[in-house]
């Protein structure tokens, strides 16, 4: 009997039933992370500005004096330094599980780290719109390619290295277009990094034209890569135990 299931285990993973791999991205923040606007709003956030408690004060902040809340107490950051981050796609069907081994990544999602409408994502998209007068926020991330990879070393993930264009949207005019700041998301290594910082010029608002508007977004911390179940890189760690108790 013990021979027929070794040998049906055996059968599915000659198949190879699955080929795609999956991690969470979970993320440790820096306190000191935090989003700043120096000329519409004047005001910060920053993570470890807050006492910790559900609803916290993490923002806004007077710049420079650093007094404040000013206003309305906004938890921008719900999740404190805990970041979600998100999943991490790739294709493990060329991890033999020996040595190193370098294999591209396929999708990244990022919506625990920012999502349309949440309050409870890393960044909360609610707290964040009411920092900017209640104007419709987007972050927006661009699309992966070829030098973005997932590095393994005896069939263990060692570190994911990708960089990808970051983007924050405002619509602060009811007729014209979205005020968009740029900048990058990355992973190198065990690190993480959203960094947006751009000045724009004659910014329009549906209360005027501001002369220049400077965002800055600087949020980073470490991040581990953990194996979803169910997974492809699941599956090849099991038939390897499955071949192992056969011999």
């Amino acid at each position: 009997m013990r021979d027929l299931a070794s040998g049906l285990v055996l059968a599915l993973c000659m198949a190879g039933v699955s080929h795609a791999g999956m991690v969470s991205l979970e993320g440790t923040a820096n306190g000191s992370s935090r989003i700043s606007e120096f000329n519409l709003t004047g005001a910060f956030a920053q993570i470890d500005f807050g006492d910790g408690s559900p609803g916290d004060a993490d923002g806004a902040y007077l710049i420079g004096s650093e007094a404040g809340p000013l206003g309305t107490n906004l938890d921008i950051f719900p999740n404190e330094t805990s970041f979600g981050v998100g999943s991490l796609s790739f294709d493990d069907s060329g991890i033999s599980g020996s040595g190193t081994e370098t294999v591209a990544a396929t999708a990244i999602d990022l919506s625990a780290l920012w999502a349309p409408g949440s309050s409870s994502t890393d960044i909360s998209a609610v707290a964040l719109s009411d920092f900017f007068f209640s104007a419709p926020a987007f972050f927006t991330f661009g699309p992966l390619d070829a030098s973005d990879t997932v590095t393994f070393v005896d069939g263990a993930i060692d570190s994911v290295n990708l960089e990808i264009d970051a983007s924050f949207s405002l619509f602060l005019s009811s007729t014209a277009g979205p005020t968009v700041f740029n900048g990058t998301f990355s992973i190198v290594g065990d690190q993480f990094s959203l960094l947006i910082d751009e000045t724009l010029s004659d910014v329009q608002t549906d209360f005027g034209v501001f002369p220049e508007s400077r965002l800055r977004i600087d949020i980073s911390g470490t991040v581990s890569a953990i194996p979803a179940p169910g997974t492809g890189l699941l599956g090849l760690a099991l038939c390897g135990g499955a071949l192992r108790r056969r011999r």
